[in-house]
């Protein structure tokens, strides 16, 4: 079977990304909604609420695959 080396790449950084987490959804939606708060807080980034769930509205990055944040917002870029 021929793979997407673009799907490699988004499973491969996804994997990343889960491992930094010890692969636990509750410490990563923590850690997400906290990072949520901080750039509401910044007021540099526009938000959409619809139905308790909020929508982060940004300019996507051009990589060398197309459209797609690099390395999903690197990690949005925050320490934890």
């Amino acid at each position: 079977m021929k793979t997407d080396p673009l799907i490699d790449e988004i499973r491969q950084v996804r994997h990343e990304i889960s491992a930094e987490f010890d692969h636990d959804p509750k410490k990563m939606y923590a850690y997400y909604k906290q990072v949520e708060k901080e750039l509401k807080a910044s007021n540099q980034y526009t938000f959409l609420e619809e139905d308790n769930t909020s929508f982060f509205l940004s300019q996507p990055q051009e990589t060398s695959h197309g459209l797609l944040n690099d390395k999903l917002g690197q990690h949005i870029s925050s320490p934890r």
